[in-house]
């Protein structure tokens, strides 16, 4: 997302961007380091949160600028809705001036990735649960539809990891630039208890009260990735470490591609420190920022910085 600023004449500017969120962050760059332009939170235009500089005429010097964002991937989400809004907005509302961009998506993805709305015919897919397979719920959000959460897939089963993987693929050749999937835990809880998955796990596995269980997921990822890997070796998979991959494993190493996402009220850097010893190669961190059972705020970037 890197972009060009330039002027190619007197009466010439150029803005021009690697991707299109490129070329509007570009536009944002400029109007904020050349027009002293700023939106310190979300606001409709000229509200409260905004700066914008009153001049009779704007003279720009010769300039030939180069930039892009901080960080590699960097979003914030709130259920605030004022302001324009744009197809790059998406749930990313109002942040061109913060420079964010979703380019590392780690959301719940097991149920997308495996089709489930399609494939809810083949109970086998589905998780056993109280000696019988659980077919979750399908119900319309918005116009697409999709499945209730609070379940996991069996992922014993190959047939699940060969769906995802093919998934996968679909979205990496349909957007050549994306250099990132999720493959993440659906949300709650709902494991599978088949022998098959129960094999997964270490001696020491609660699979209710979801102790020692990273294994089990991680190692599925794992072929999941390896199978990615031979179509998209320069691809990352991001996962959310939060609910049964809170934890590190303790058996299996991650794959290169993996790249896990901490989300947890542990201590952060601890948690970091044990998924480094796993080799991993690229780690995220997703913080919650309310009033409920976390504190808040939670971001210490100087500590991180550090840490990092």
């Amino acid at each position: 997302n890197g972009y060009l600023v330039k002027t190619t004449a007197p009466d010439v500017l150029i803005i021009r961007g690697e991707t299109p969120l490129a070329n509007v962050l570009g536009a944002v760059g400029f109007l904020k380091r050349y027009a002293g332009i700023r939106r310190y939170w979300p606001d409709n235009p000229g509200g409260l949160g905004d700066v914008v500089p009153q001049r009779k005429t704007f003279v720009l010097p010769q300039i030939e600028w180069r930039d892009w964002p901080y960080f590699l991937s960097l979003v914030m989400s709130t259920p605030d809705t004022r302001g324009p809004q744009g197809p790059l907005s998406r749930s990313v509302r109002f942040s061109y001036f913060w420079r964010f961009h979703y380019t590392i998506p780690s959301n719940e993805s097991y149920h997308r990735l495996m089709k489930a709305v399609e494939n809810i015919g083949r109970e086998d897919l589905f998780p056993l649960i109280n000696g019988k397979r659980y077919i979750p719920e399908v119900y319309l959000r918005g116009s697409r539809r999709t499945t209730r959460h609070g379940w996991q897939p069996c992922v014993s089963n190959p047939e699940v990891a060969r769906i995802m993987a093919e998934s996968i693929g679909e979205t990496f050749a349909k957007n050549r630039d994306k250099i990132a999937e999720s493959l993440s835990v659906n949300d709650g809880y709902g494991e599978c208890h088949c022998e098959n998955c129960k094999a997964l796990d270490l001696p020491t596995t609660d699979i209710n009260g979801r102790v020692d269980i990273s294994d089990r997921y991680i190692r599925f990822n794992n072929r999941v990735a390896e199978r990615v890997h031979e179509q998209y070796p320069d691809r990352l998979l991001a996962f959310l470490g939060y609910g049964p991959v809170r934890q590190p494993p303790k058996t299996v190493k991650p794959h290169p591609m993996l790249m896990p996402v901490y989300v947890g009220s542990e201590n952060t850097f601890e948690v970091i420190d044990k998924w480094a010893a796993t080799d991993i190669r690229h780690m995220g961190m997703y913080y919650h920022h309310h009033g409920d059972w976390r504190l808040m705020p939670m971001v210490y970037p100087g500590l991180i910085k550090r840490r990092i």
